[in-house]
């Protein structure tokens, strides 16, 4: 029912709290909650790097590094960034090219997880 009437009118698609209010007395508190999670979703950024540190355990640290274009020169410069990632195995080694997947916090600086 949330849909037709979406549908019908184009200017619900980007719903405001005027609009949802609206939409909460015709259609049922329970369609616009499922509505509301359908836009919420997004996808799990996926980053290459080199691993630089194995020092800790579980832990690696993987410097990402990419390409700039400086505006005013047109001059192309190196930039990277490291991020500490989950290894509960222990199997990536400093050199090692991984791949890291964002995830859920592991601890206070780990948000991401290594896979190859």
């Amino acid at each position: 029912m949330l849909t037709k009437i979406i549908k019908k009118n184009k200017s619900l698609a980007s719903p405001n709290e005027k609009v949802m209010g609206k939409l909460i007395k015709k259609a049922g508190k329970k369609e616009v909650k499922t509505v509301e999670k359908e836009k919420i979703q997004t996808r799990k950024r996926i980053l290459s790097g080199a691993v630089v540190s194995d020092k800790m355990d579980k832990t690696v640290v993987v410097k990402i590094s990419w390409l700039k274009l400086d505006k005013k020169y047109k001059r192309r410069y190196r930039q990277s960034q490291k991020y500490q990632a989950h290894d509960p195995e222990n199997k990536f080694k400093n050199g090692d090219n991984v791949s890291i997947i964002e995830s859920p916090p592991i601890s206070k600086n780990k948000k991401w997880r290594a896979v190859y």
